[in-house]
């Protein structure tokens, strides 16, 4: 017979599925290997020949699409719920563009990591958003990286499938 369910393999077929996986439902989503290993920024050369320190192009096209993937759960992590996240985020950004220093809302921004896992309590957003946020607010250490961060986290957004 053509069918080799059950034979030497404790009841499942295993041949390697057309996704790559064996006897799973599909690969552990989790964020991308390497993810923020070398910050935000890069050197590049301006026009006038001076360095000058960019924020790295995989942070806003690379990774937020990778981060897109992993974030696909059925039941979790809907655009609505990541966006107010994000909103938060850019509330913390208008007090700082306001007049506030970074230390002044540093506090505000680290709340984040709270919240998140408070989500996650309540099964509306996962462990890997729960890690994106824990490893990007660990990553913002100044007014630069917090707008780097920001405009990572308006890409990852912006790959979201409604």
């Amino acid at each position: 017979m053509a069918n080799d369910y059950g034979r030497g393999s404790g009841g499942y077929n295993n041949q390697r599925r057309p996704g790559g996986y064996y006897n799973s439902a599909g690969p552990v989503a989790a964020l991308p290997q390497n993810y923020l290993k070398d910050g935000y920024f890069c050197q590049a050369i301006a026009a006038d020949g001076e360095k000058q320190t960019v924020l790295r192009r995989e942070y806003i096209i690379d990774f937020p699409k990778a981060i897109a993937a992993a974030l696909e759960e059925r039941d979790k992590n809907k655009s609505a719920q990541l966006r107010k996240f994000y909103d938060y985020c850019v509330a913390v950004c208008t007090r700082m563009d306001s007049g506030r220093t970074f230390k002044e809302v540093e506090g505000d921004l680290c709340r984040l990591l709270p919240f998140a896992k408070y989500a996650e309590s309540r099964g509306r957003v996962s462990s890997v958003f729960v890690d994106f946020i824990e490893r990007n607010v660990a990553q913002v250490k100044d007014e630069a990286s917090f707008h780097a961060f920001l405009k990572h986290f308006e890409a990852v957004i912006a790959y979201i499938k409604k």
